[in-house]
């Protein structure tokens, strides 16, 4: 999959970077807002999913990038946030939400469930790791 990755914290965006990489996945980004989310949408091709945290620097939160994505270009965001309240207040802008403090197992896992989930497939509630929070378990 290519997946957009949207969060300030470069330690983080590294360590997501580095985890989706090792697992075979095509990373864009990452970037650490709004504009700059956006922008990478304009200038290159749409990615299968996005990994948006919540809060932002420079401008926009990360509800209004996941809204953003999937109003103009169709991808859908998984939020990546220890705001958890605020991603369940805000369940139409994403698939579902993984905690921060997050392991690679969890980044792999979420990534593989949302991807089944965009294949039209159902997801069974013992697949959901803890940390993980789905909105939907159907599109």
């Amino acid at each position: 999959m290519l997946i957009l990755i949207v969060e300030d914290d470069p330690l983080i965006a590294l360590d997501l970077e580095t985890i989706l990489i090792d697992g075979g996945h095509f990373v864009q980004g990452p970037v650490s807002s709004m504009e700059r989310a956006i922008r990478s949408m304009e200038q290159l091709d749409a990615p299968d999913l996005a990994l948006v945290d919540i809060n932002l620097i420079g401008g926009g939160t990360g509800l209004d990038v996941a809204r953003e994505l999937k109003a103009r270009w169709n991808v859908h965001s998984l939020f990546v946030t220890a705001q958890k309240h605020e991603a369940r207040a805000n369940q139409d802008a994403a698939l579902g939400y993984l905690a921060k403090p997050f392991t690679p197992s969890n980044i792999l896992t979420g990534v593989r469930l949302c991807q089944k989930l965009l294949c039209g497939r159902q997801i069974p509630l013992s697949s959901i790791p803890s940390g993980l929070e789905l909105f939907r378990l159907h599109l």
